[in-house]
């Protein structure tokens, strides 16, 4: 496309030789013989150059200058002037709003292409610069709009993220290392590594930096950095480097994830792995030593009456019976080991074995346990295993609060609450264990996350107690529906109060409130199934020496077949005694049901020292009449087949023959 020429003038003979020289040059020419003119034709269509006259008549040519320049400033003009306005042409071009200016006459027309030839040559650099001006501006405006997309999407994302231009130079860091770093991101920018971190924190960092700056290589480590308020964490951070054409690193890009709860939930999953573990060990050792236990029991018990009451001997067989049932304990704490299983109730005075608990637990220790417990407490349905593990674990807790020792301190007593049910006036009677300690105490942050499972502060300072076993006692005393609270102040101590509510039954004066002087008696047919020798053979003799007529067997198998003998012969067992667990037999969960199929109305004892299991907590739902734990007394085997017996062979009993 030719250039377009405006050619202003008002004389008619240049204006024509001006325009047939241009067309024949192959340019398209308009003409027009005054400023104002001009303007006119200039409205209608764009020019590339405007070749005008400085005196015109209407409208000059500077004025015609300014007016083309406010209408298109890329556009060139040529001056022809006379001597009588060369100044004012000079002033034009100083001042940019024309080209060049040519004077009158013309000594010939090469001098005028050549200057429009560079007229037009600077109007198309003009365009040309102008177009990449604004591409420019679009390119850079693209780039700050992603720019500002992607530090929005960097610091949308929880990961930290930062760059480094050299070994300890921050480049620049998203809003979540800022937050971290406890600092404003601009003001990061540029920092040197030691102006933010401490003097042992920055030279390891740097040693780090340093060695994905050398060997040009991503590198991961997991580190321990402090916070902005001080707080260690643990955090995986992956170094990356960018390298440029050459290889050489230009920066390199950093991120970093939290990890310490995810450690600490690690660690407190293995920790609950090992209990699982050991639990599953002392469930073997203790059900071995149950048994063990069971025979000692037994003879002690047996060995105890045939003494005439004063006798020494007696004496010393009475203590040994007491540090069985001592040892006893034990081995159902590690049968119900890290577990919390359905509560086995039973009617009990927490008295004696709270004082029993914490006094073992703070053994060996520099801590003095002060008691203040009611003589009255009122009588309480639970699993005497489970709440001396609530009791173990809170006096643990206070003395891991107590390094540097002190007094513990543990209150009982009897009260009444609002109830939690539908009519809060009513009120429902519990026994309160308090346990205070003289501990640094609970800041308030955690005392709504101490009974969360794997919520721990140990890691973060000297102060301890608060981790899985919390939340073990929590779950505990739920499932007895209990209630547990706690008071703490930061340098004065942490007091935990637990609510168990309180039985409608009372304990009974029985065989095993108080020592019996004498072997007691019974009458009846008993089938007892046990798998361990030694232990079948002690409550044999138990059984035989309280007058009981006892068959025995191995396992589930050997027991439906004499049950079934007994059955056809018309005299069937009264009472069988089942044990819960055969090594590689049938035990009493398979037993009874075949039993059940013979006689409806069997009446069934399950014997176990698994307390947790879900026969021995629900027996009656699986068909048996009653619970042996073993190992036992000769009086509490009694009483069991006394509670379990038909009333027939109770009225033997008191009604002997003469």
């Amino acid at each position: 496309m030719s250039a377009r020429i405006l050619i202003v003038d008002d004389e008619p003979d240049i204006l024509q030789i001006f325009r047939s020289a241009l067309i024949d040059e192959g340019y398209e020419v308009s003409c027009a013989s005054n400023g104002a003119e001009a303007l006119e034709i200039y409205g209608t269509k764009p020019f590339d150059l405007v070749i005008t006259d400085m005196k015109m008549p209407r409208m000059d040519g500077l004025e015609l200058l300014k007016r083309i320049k406010e209408l298109d400033e890329s556009s060139e003009v040529i001056i022809l002037t006379g001597f009588a306005t060369l100044d004012n042409a000079i002033e034009a071009l100083k001042e940019d709003r024309a080209f060049d200016y040519l004077t009158k006459p013309l000594e010939g027309l090469d001098i005028l292409y050549l200057t429009i030839r560079k007229a037009l040559e600077r109007r198309r650099l003009k365009n040309e610069n102008k177009l990449l001006l604004k591409q420019l501006k679009e390119a850079k405006d693209e780039l700050v709009r992603k720019v500002q997309e992607q530090d929005l999407l960097l610091d949308s994302v929880e990961t930290m993220i930062w760059y480094l231009t050299d070994a300890e130079t921050y480049g620049a860091v998203n809003e979540a290392a800022a937050k971290f770093l406890g600092m404003p991101k601009t003001d990061l920018t540029g920092k040197r590594l030691d102006e933010i971190l401490s003097r042992e924190q920055a030279a390891i960092h740097l040693a780090g930096n340093r060695e994905v700056f050398n060997r040009h290589q991503q590198i991961r480590s997991d580190d321990w950095l402090k916070d902005g308020r001080g707080e260690a964490h643990l955090l995986t951070i992956t170094k990356t480097p960018k390298l440029d054409d050459r290889g050489a690193v230009e920066y390199v890009v950093c991120s970093a994830h939290d990890i310490t709860e995810h450690r600490q939930m690690q660690q407190e999953l293995y920790r609950v792995q090992k209990l699982e573990s050991l639990g599953v060990l002392a469930g073997g050792i203790a059900h071995d030593f149950n048994n063990f236990l069971g025979m000692i029991l037994g003879y002690i018990s047996l060995a105890t009456l045939d003494i005439p009451a004063g006798n020494q001997a007696q004496e010393s067989l009475i203590e040994a019976e007491k540090a069985v049932l001592q040892a006893r304990d034990i081995a159902r704490q590690l049968l119900s080991f890290s577990e919390a299983g359905t509560p086995t109730k039973q009617l009990i005075r927490l008295s004696p074995h709270v004082k029993e608990v914490v006094r073992f637990t703070l053994s060996g220790s520099n801590i003095k346990s002060e008691f203040y417990i009611d003589d009255d407490l009122w009588p309480i349905e639970c699993d005497l295993t489970q709440v001396n593990q609530v009791v173990s674990n809170l006096t643990m807790n206070a003395r891991e609060a107590m390094p540097e020792g002190g007094a513990l301190e543990i209150y009982a007593d009897n009260v009444n609450l609002p109830s939690s049910g539908k009519d809060p006036a009513e009120l429902r009677k519990y026994v309160r264990i308090s346990i205070k300690d003289q501990g640094l105490g609970i800041s308030e942050e955690s005392l709504g996350k101490i009974f969360d499972p794997f919520f721990s502060t140990k890691q973060r300072g000297s102060q301890k107690g608060m981790g899985l076993g919390l939340a073990l006692v929590h779950s505990i005393v739920s499932k007895h529906n209990g209630r547990i609270t706690v008071d703490s102040h930061l340098g004065v101590g942490t007091t935990f109060h637990i609510y168990l509510p309180v039985s409608q039954e009372q304990i009974s004066t029985s065989p095993s409130a108080e020592r019996v002087s004498s072997v007691p008696t019974g009458a009846g047919s008993i089938l007892l199934m046990e798998d361990d020798d030694t232990l079948r053979t002690a409550v044999m003799t138990m059984l035989s020496r309280m007058g009981y007529e006892v068959t025995s067997c191995g396992n589930g198998i050997e027991a439906v077949g004499r049950y079934t003998e007994s059955k056809r012969s018309g005299n069937p067992f009264d009472v069988v005694i089942l044990d819960l667990t055969v090594q590689g037999g049938m035990g009493a969960r398979e037993t009874i049901e075949e039993l059940r199929i013979i006689d409806p109305g069997v009446r069934a004892i399950v014997s176990s020292g698994y307390a947790n299991d879900p026969v021995i907590s629900n027996f009656k739902s699986y068909g048996f009449s009653g619970v042996l734990t073993k190992p036992c007394t000769i009086v509490e085997l009694y009483e069991i087949l006394q509670k379990t017996m038909p009333s027939k062979a109770i009225e033997a009993q008191q009604n002997p023959p003469i």
